[in-house]
Order: structure tokens, then C-alpha cells, then sequence
């Protein structure tokens, strides 16, 4: 099933590549399922996502230091929902995580006023039972994409039932954590550079022993 989904990745990103309108690479040194850390220290996760008619498709691998294979992804897609008057988005992601699990989610996220939204999705693990999680947050785009810009978000969670067998403890039916984040974009010519920052409050133990957390992000952002 890992080497289907290897080769479904590759097809899956390699194709909008070739005719997107946007393209971006992505690096970050921590991964975070819905506030768990699923991968230890010794991980990397680099990432590669495409955008093309307002479909927007990515992967993210999971990279073990001196791995001689890549054994774990995320693969998502996600397009607006035609409804006139309604800023609503559909994403269906497959996630192949440690223990041999894999996960499928199932979400919708609605635009809000004043930069608010709102994602409902349901993941659907192989080996433990479904649940819902439900994420409130919030966009400030602030600056001149021309010059320099930047995106302050915020988002807290509420964990209704997901958590896939990784950790010991009781079913979670509770507010999780909060995480907020900053990205600066910096035009270089045909590309932006995009440095980022990302921090996560953990209010329920058994998903993240560590109560806050801070780690940086990379991307590399191209449009054609």
C-alpha cells in the first residue's frame, strides 16, 4: 500500500507542476498532527505544493536522518466549492504515519468575516476509531506583496475523538492547544522567500508533554 501511495504522490504533484500557477517548496523541522508529534527528533519534513485553477495540491515527507528510503507522506488536495455568496473550501488528505497507520481526513473550511474561519474534518485512521476535530482561527495579511509582506494566523482546536493509536491515554474530547504563527514574504526576482515562525500552547498533556513549543519554517514560492 506505502509504494502505491509513494507513486501516487509523485504523479499527484508532478502533474499540477507542470501547468501551475503557483508552486512552492516548503521546509520545517517539526511535524504536528492536530497538536501530536508524531515524528521524533531524528525527522525532517520537506514539502513540495502546486496551485492551478484554484485546485490546490501538496506533499510533505517525512524524512528520517540516514534513511536510505522515504517511508512516510502526506498527501492533500483542496479546492473552493462553487456556492455563490460562500467562501468554502473541500480537502481530502492521505497520511501515512509511524506504526505502519495510515489516516484519510476529510474537511471543509468556511471563510469568515473579518479573517475569521472555520474546519470541520474528519479523519478516518485505519487501526483506531474515527473523530472530528474542530478548528476556529484567524488571517491578518498585513504589508505591500510588491515590497515585503506577511501573514499573522492564529487557531485553536478542539479534539473530538482523533487521536490514531500513537499515544497512551483517554479518548480526547477536549480543547487541545492553540497555535499562532508569522510569514514574511520577500520577493527575489521571480520568486518569494518565505521565512515563517510557528508557535504551539498545548492545554491537553497526553497530545504534547512540551506546553509551548516554537520552531521555524522555510519556503520557497514560485509563480508562473
Amino acid at each position: 500500500m506505502k509504494k502505491v501511495m509513494v507513486i501516487a504522490v509523485v504523479l499527484l504533484v508532478a502533474m499540477p507542476v507542470v501547468a501551475a500557477n503557483k508552486t512552492q517548496l516548503t521546509y520545517s523541522p517539526v511535524s504536528r498532527y492536530h497538536g501530536m508529534e508524531t515524528f521524533g527528533d531524528r525527522y525532517v519534513h520537506p514539502g513540495v505544493s502546486s496551485t492551478i485553477e484554484g485546485i490546490d495540491v501538496g506533499a510533505v515527507t517525512h524524512y528520517e536522518n540516514n534513511a536510505d528510503d522515504l517511508k512516510y507522506w502526506d498527501t492533500r488536495v483542496g479546492a473552493a466549492v462553487p456556492i455563490e455568496g460562500v467562501a468554502l473550501r473541500a480537502g481530502y488528505g492521505y497520511l501515512l504515519l509511524p506504526n505502519g497507520m495510515d489516516v484519510q481526513e476529510i474537511s471543509a473550511t468556511l471563510g469568515l468575516p473579518l479573517g475569521l474561519r472555520y474546519t470541520l474534518a474528519h479523519a478516518i485512521p485505519d487501526n483506531a476509531k474515527s473523530g472530528q476535530v474542530h478548528i476556529l482561527g484567524i488571517d491578518y495579511p498585513f504589508g505591500d506583496p510588491n515590497v515585503i509582506s506577511g501573514l499573522l494566523s492564529a487557531e485553536v482546536e478542539y479534539n473530538d475523538g482523533v487521536n490514531p493509536g500513537l499515544f497512551d491515554g483517554p479518548l480526547i474530547r477536549d480543547f487541545t492547544h492553540l497555535t499562532a504563527g508569522l510569514q514574511i514574504n520577500v520577493p527575489v526576482g521571480d520568486m518569494i522567500l518565505q521565512p515563517g515562525v510557528v508557535y504551539q500552547h498545548t492545554f491537553e498533556e497526553s497530545i504534547e508533554p512540551d506546553k509551548n513549543e516554537v520552531w521555524y519554517t522555510v519556503g520557497v514560492q514560485y509563480k508562473f
